[in-house]
């Protein structure tokens, strides 16, 4: 009552959605080369359950062996009316460790659209099923913060991903991983998060 109101305006929503439990990280382990362990098409190790999850890591370490890890994050974005238009977005996942030692440019996390068989139900083989087009700006892990949640902004691709039916999955890979380039002996670049089975919503993907 009372407020002013101007013709023509049109107001704006922010809509927040938290990842399902379904959420997590799949890892491919193996004494092989990076290309290999890279374009696997299934994991070696999966986990749904924990309280944080590896949102990225590629390693090699001992020597010979290699280990990339991508993570799979399911939001049911179906409330967003059919309507709408969807002007802006960010993922934003809480840190709790990130650390890179092979500091060589390719040393950054990035979102990828994701595509399981089933985003309810992660498998060993939804490994291969994270895309290399980037959907938002890629951040230099050595510039993510712990402790507090890092932003990664949405680009027209991202937005474009969004689903307002269904459910929208993002993934999270390093940059050596998606530019196939091999991480150097010892190297090991990670970003570990907070997953959506951690108590509450204060620290859960979003």
């Amino acid at each position: 009552p009372g407020a002013r109101v101007v013709a023509g305006k049109v107001g704006n929503t922010t809509s927040t959605f938290y990842s399902e439990l379904a959420d997590g990280d799949i890892r491919n382990i193996a004494a092989d080369t990076w290309a290999n362990v890279r374009n696997a098409t299934a994991g070696t190790a999966i986990d749904t359950t924990a309280s944080y999850a590896a949102g990225v890591e590629g390693l090699q370490s001992p020597t010979g062996t290699r280990a990339i890890r991508r993570s799979i994050w399911p939001f049911i974005t179906s409330a967003i009316p059919d309507v709408d238009v969807i002007s802006s977005a960010t993922t934003s996942y809480y840190i709790i460790d990130a650390s890179s030692t092979d500091n060589d440019g390719d040393d950054w996390a990035n979102v990828y659209l994701a595509t399981p068989a089933d985003p309810t139900a992660l498998v060993l083989g939804d490994f291969d099923q994270i895309g290399e087009t980037a959907n938002a700006t890629q951040i230099d892990i050595t510039s993510i913060a712990t402790g507090a949640y890092k932003d990664w902004t949405l680009n027209a691709t991202g937005l474009a991903n969004i689903s307002k039916t269904g459910t929208t999955v993002l993934g999270l890979r390093e940059g050596h991983d998606v530019l196939n380039s091999d991480i150097v002996d010892g190297g090991n670049n990670l970003v570990n998060v907070r997953s959506a089975d951690t108590a509450g919503t204060t620290q859960d993907p979003k």
